[in-house]
């Protein structure tokens, strides 16, 4: 069975908020239709389209003030744990296309997510727009289902199981000010923002990518 290794890392906006990390394993399952073969169940499901199991393996929150080069040397040594080019997605909404620049200068495989109010996904080289709703809700829907898996005895398990119960989608995101705030729930869910970015590039690498890229990867690791 393949599977992908991803990181996902949710940058503080230059050092005034926390930096989150996440490596999570994705591995595509079996299509939701044949999961929840009744009409309704399927369509509460089919608009996440085919079906994925989510493993988060690490997790971290770094210091606040953390500095971008300092982040990108964490994740260096964490990707060297992991077999194969583990792709990484870095959250720039915050801080802009330069906030991905430490980690390009160090040669890590990088792609940059900038959260948006559209209702569309859109990629250029290695820069990816998402609507909030899809960057979270794929793995809401997944954490309710029962199909993410947080690995037993990481320090921040219990922190990011909160964060998820905890967590809600805001209405009306037409309205959005430009205020950077407002894309937030509130000050501890930067937790949830990185577990996201990985759980979204494994899903979207898979589905843009397919085999070439996923067969670098091996099965299992640990950190």
């Amino acid at each position: 069975m393949v599977k992908i290794n991803v990181v996902g890392v949710d940058l503080g906006g230059w050092g005034m908020d926390n930096t989150a990390l996440a490596v999570s394993t994705i591995t595509p399952t079996e299509s939701r239709f044949k999961l929840y073969p009744s009409f309704s169940e399927w369509l509460e499901y089919a608009r996440y389209g085919p079906s994925y199991l989510y493993e988060v393996r690490h997790l971290e929150r770094l210091p606040l003030g953390t500095n971008t080069p300092k982040i990108a040397q964490i994740v260096q040594k964490i990707i060297s744990n992991l077999p194969g080019e583990t792709p990484i997605l870095i959250d720039i909404t915050a801080t802009g296309r330069t906030g991905m620049d430490p980690f390009l200068q160090i040669g890590l495989p990088c792609l940059a997510v900038t959260i948006t109010g559209g209702d569309t996904i859109t990629s250029e080289g290695r820069y990816i727009r998402t609507p909030k709703r899809d960057l979270i809700g794929n793995m809401k829907i997944a954490f309710e289902a029962g199909e993410m898996k947080i690995a037993r005895g990481l320090p921040d398990a219990d922190t990011l199981i909160r964060e998820l119960m905890a967590f809600r989608m805001k209405p009306k995101i037409s309205t959005w000010s430009g205020d950077m705030e407002e894309w937030r729930e509130g000050t501890s869910d930067d937790l949830v923002f990185a577990v996201a970015l990985s759980c979204f590039g494994g899903r979207w690498l898979c589905e843009s990518s397919g085999p070439v890229l996923i067969d670098q990867q091996i099965e299992e690791y640990q950190i």
